[in-house]
């Protein structure tokens, strides 16, 4: 990380008491390495969707939800063997 990035970091956290985030990183790495200005957006995105990806894998090997935010509370379903999802 350059010394600019480095003193803006350490400004950020005193002032907000939080870590800088993913946000900050992607800024930095981008003013880093004279990525294009739309590289942060680029770079998200694609780490999301590796993450969505993985899980849709995981979830078709295994045959169950991973990490479901809500409980279902409607009729039951029966349940579908891992080849047919």
């Amino acid at each position: 990380m350059t010394p600019i990035y480095a003193a803006l970091r350490t400004a950020g956290e005193s002032l907000t008491g939080e870590p800088a985030n993913v946000d900050f990183a992607l800024s930095a790495l981008t003013a880093s390495l004279q990525l294009p200005a739309d590289a942060p957006f680029v770079l998200f995105a694609l780490a999301r969707c590796t993450g969505w990806i993985a899980h849709a894998l995981e979830q078709r090997e295994t045959g169950t939800l991973i990490r479901p935010r809500a409980r279902y509370a409607g009729p039951a379903v029966p349940p579908r063997s891992v080849g047919s999802l």
